[in-house]
């Protein structure tokens, strides 16, 4: 078993994290799929996809104490059925990360730092953005927070609609703000992040009021 974190961040907000360790055969040991959930699972080809699949429902299992089917809306978001928390999830090559919330809209996002974010940094980081964001761990911080940001929102922004304010990166843990130019007056928001080997995870919460928190 690979838990890494699961801990609670805000009222009624719980952060899980698992490392992908496990091959196929204990992840279905682990996780034996149930009559309604193995037509979904066939649908997916790949090896790594079936192990995210299983992990990430392994993951939300752990972090409920009971099992739950996620599903997803028409533009890909994912709901917990028969349930009114909310539900943010991502990957990265090693790791699984949710957010689950009775309070809050969550949006969270894990990615390693590698060169393919640099290769790409045009796509999510404007002009002055791309000034001071020069290192490979901070355009990853940037483009994570920008993909938290937008699991939120869904469909209403783009990466150049949001904009991050220069920081500069703790070796651990720590946040810094961004906010969404689209709106009027602009919304400033807090990104809160962890290193996880050589992952860094972001997230940030938004209240029903449509207002962001830290």
């Amino acid at each position: 078993m690979a838990l890494v974190v699961k801990e609670h961040i805000a009222m009624g907000t719980l952060l899980g994290v698992w490392k992908k360790e496990e091959e196929l055969e204990l992840l279905h040991t682990i996780f034996p799929l149930r009559s309604d959930e193995i037509a979904d699972f066939k649908k997916i080809s790949n090896l790594t996809r079936q192990k995210e699949w299983l992990t990430t429902r392994v993951l939300l299992t752990e972090m409920l104490e009971k099992r739950k089917i996620i599903s997803y809306s028409t533009h890909g978001k994912p709901f917990i059925k028969e349930s009114k928390l909310n539900i943010s999830i991502s990957h990265s090559r090693n790791f699984v990360a949710i957010i689950i919330s009775s309070q809050y809209y969550p949006g969270v996002d894990i990615e390693q730092v590698s060169e393919r974010v640099a290769n790409i940094n045009h796509k999510f980081l404007n002009n002055t953005e791309r000034e001071w964001c020069t290192s490979l761990p901070l355009m990853t911080a940037c483009w994570s927070a920008k993909e938290a940001v937008f699991k939120i929102f869904e469909r209403e922004l783009d990466f150049h609609d949001m904009v991050v304010e220069p920081f500069q990166l703790e070796p651990d843990k720590g946040q810094f703000e961004s906010s969404i130019t689209k709106m009027n007056p602009p919304a400033r928001f807090k990104i809160k992040y962890r290193f996880f080997e050589n992952d860094i995870l972001t997230y940030t919460l938004k209240r029903p009021d449509d207002s962001l928190i830290s």
